[in-house]
Protein backbone atom coordinates (compact mmCIF):
# COMPACT_ATOMS: atom_id res chain seq x y z
CA UNK A 1 0.00 0.00 0.00
CA UNK A 2 1.78 3.64 -1.12
CA UNK A 3 2.21 5.81 1.55
CA UNK A 4 -0.07 8.56 2.08
CA UNK A 5 0.50 12.08 0.78
CA UNK A 6 0.21 14.58 3.54
CA UNK A 7 -0.81 18.18 3.00
CA UNK A 8 2.57 19.82 3.59
CA UNK A 9 4.93 22.35 1.67
CA UNK A 10 8.25 22.73 2.11
CA UNK A 11 10.03 25.82 2.99
CA UNK A 12 13.59 27.28 3.29
CA UNK A 13 14.78 29.91 5.51
CA UNK A 14 18.17 31.65 6.48
CA UNK A 15 19.54 30.45 9.97
CA UNK A 16 22.54 30.06 11.48
CA UNK A 17 24.15 26.71 10.78
CA UNK A 18 23.41 24.85 14.03
CA UNK A 19 19.78 26.09 14.43
CA UNK A 20 18.37 23.12 12.48
CA UNK A 21 19.84 20.88 14.87
CA UNK A 22 18.96 22.67 17.57
CA UNK A 23 15.66 22.92 16.42
CA UNK A 24 15.18 19.08 16.12
CA UNK A 25 16.54 18.86 19.86
CA UNK A 26 13.91 21.38 21.26
CA UNK A 27 11.01 19.35 18.90
CA UNK A 28 12.78 16.03 20.76
CA UNK A 29 12.44 17.44 23.93
CA UNK A 30 8.92 18.89 23.42
CA UNK A 31 7.24 15.55 22.13
CA UNK A 32 7.72 16.17 18.83
CA UNK A 33 8.91 13.28 17.45
CA UNK A 34 9.46 11.22 13.94
CA UNK A 35 11.08 8.44 12.90
CA UNK A 36 13.49 8.79 16.67
CA UNK A 37 14.63 12.30 15.69
CA UNK A 38 12.89 15.68 16.27
CA UNK A 39 10.15 16.13 14.22
CA UNK A 40 10.80 20.21 13.39
CA UNK A 41 7.82 20.85 11.26
CA UNK A 42 5.53 19.67 13.86
CA UNK A 43 7.13 22.12 16.20
CA UNK A 44 7.03 24.63 13.66
CA UNK A 45 3.57 24.07 13.20
CA UNK A 46 2.36 24.05 16.27
CA UNK A 47 4.08 27.18 17.24
CA UNK A 48 2.83 28.43 14.17
CA UNK A 49 -1.05 27.76 14.80
CA UNK A 50 -0.34 28.86 18.43
CA UNK A 51 -0.78 25.33 20.23
CA UNK A 52 2.73 25.90 21.80
CA UNK A 53 3.75 29.15 23.11
CA UNK A 54 7.10 30.56 23.34
CA UNK A 55 8.15 33.91 25.38
CA UNK A 56 11.47 35.76 26.09
CA UNK A 57 13.48 34.21 28.34
CA UNK A 58 14.10 37.61 30.74
CA UNK A 59 9.87 37.32 30.97
CA UNK A 60 10.24 33.52 32.27
CA UNK A 61 12.43 34.44 34.41
CA UNK A 62 10.24 37.40 36.06
CA UNK A 63 7.31 35.21 35.78
CA UNK A 64 9.20 32.62 37.99
CA UNK A 65 10.42 35.77 40.42
CA UNK A 66 6.79 36.45 40.93
CA UNK A 67 5.62 32.77 41.56
CA UNK A 68 8.31 32.52 44.23
CA UNK A 69 7.14 36.11 45.80
CA UNK A 70 4.20 34.35 46.17
CA UNK A 71 5.00 31.30 47.65
CA UNK A 72 6.75 32.87 50.43
CA UNK A 73 4.11 35.12 51.04
CA UNK A 74 1.64 31.98 51.09
CA UNK A 75 4.06 30.11 53.33
CA UNK A 76 4.38 32.88 55.83
CA UNK A 77 0.81 33.61 56.12
CA UNK A 78 0.30 30.43 56.89
CA UNK A 79 3.15 30.26 59.64
CA UNK A 80 1.12 33.10 61.35
CA UNK A 81 -1.48 32.21 64.39
CA UNK A 82 -5.02 32.49 63.38
CA UNK A 83 -6.31 36.03 64.78
CA UNK A 84 -10.52 35.21 65.49
CA UNK A 85 -9.82 32.18 68.24
CA UNK A 86 -13.10 31.99 69.83
CA UNK A 87 -12.12 31.09 73.18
Amino acid sequence: MPRKKLDRVMFAARTDPKTPELLKQKALERGFVYGGQGATGEFLDAIASDKYVLIDKEIWKSVLQLCEKVSIMEMSEAKKPPTNLSN
